[in-house]
C-alpha cells in the first residue's frame, strides 16, 4: 500500500507511488477508520464492489452501493466510506500522468472524472450494459498487478486505457446538469471545506443531539 502523508484541516492525501509504475491495486475488507473521514487526494481512484455492501459520501452527496457496482472517484472529490454488510472491493489508484501522452490524441480520456455531475456519476450502477467489459477488465488487471509477470506493468496501463475509453463511450449522460461553468481549485476547496463542516454537523447531531 503506498504511503500517505497528510497536511492539512481537510485532510488532503499525498499518495507516494513509484515514478515507473505509479499503479496501486489491491482489496479491502471493510473500510478502515481512516477512511471514514472526509477525505480527498491527488490519485485517481477506481472501487469495484465484489461483495457486501456499504455507502460513500462524495462531495455530499450519498451513494449507496453493493457486489457488483463500480464507483469512481476524481483527485478533487472529498469522500468517506462506510461498510453496512460483509464488504470487500477492489481499490484501485493511479496517477494520471502516467497517461500524459495519451491526452495529446486524446484529450477527453480523463472525462469519466472531471466531468462527473456534468455527464458521468461517481456511481457505474451494476446493472449498466457495459459492466461485464468493465467488471472483466478489472479483474483481469488485478491478476496482472498481483502476478507480476513480465511487461505486467505494460498489460496493466492499456488495461486502464481500455476502462477509461469504454466509460467514456458507454457511461456519458446527456444532461445531467447542463453546461456548467469551470470551477478553479481555489473554489473547490471552499466548497471541500463547507461541505465537510455540514456532513461533520449532522454526525454530531445525529450521535448526540447537540449543535
Amino acid at each position: 500500500m503506498p504511503s500517505i502523508i497528510r497536511e492539512e484541516a481537510v485532510p488532503k492525501e499525498k499518495v507516494k507511488m513509484n515514478k515507473n509504475y505509479p499503479v496501486y491495486v489491491g482489496d479491502t475488507i471493510g473500510v478502515t477508520i481512516p477512511y471514514q473521514k472526509l477525505h480527498w487526494h491527488n490519485v485517481l481512484e477506481i472501487n469495484y464492489i465484489k461483495s457486501g455492501t456499504g455507502y460513500y459520501i462524495i462531495n455530499g452527496q450519498k451513494f449507496d452501493f453493493q457486489q457488483g457496482d463500480v464507483l469512481l472517484i476524481n483527485s478533487n472529490d472529498l469522500h468517506c466510506a462506510y461498510e453496512t454488510k460483509d464488504l470487500v472491493m477492489t481499490v484501485i489508484t493511479f496517477d494520471s500522468t502516467l497517461f500524459i501522452h495519451n491526452l495529446r490524441f486524446d484529450p477527453e480520456l480523463f472525462s469519466p472524472f472531471r466531468e462527473i455531475d456534468k455527464h458521468y456519476m461517481n456511481l457505474i450502477h451494476r446493472d449498466h450494459p457495459a459492466m461485464d467489459r468493465l467488471r472483466s477488465l478489472l479483474l483481469e488487471l488485478q491478476v496482472e498487478h498481483e502476478r507480476e509477470q513480465r511487461s505486467y506493468a505494460t498489460v496493466v496501463y492499456s488495461l486502464i486505457l481500455q476502462f477509461l475509453t469504454i466509460v467514456n463511450r458507454e457511461c456519458r449522460i446527456e444532461g445531467i446538469c447542463g453546461s456548467q461553468p469551470i470551477i478553479s481549485e481555489r473554489q473547490y476547496e471552499k466548497i471541500r471545506q463547507v461541505i465537510m463542516v455540514m456532513i461533520e454537523l449532522k454526525y454530531r447531531v445525529n450521535n448526540t443531539g447537540d449543535i
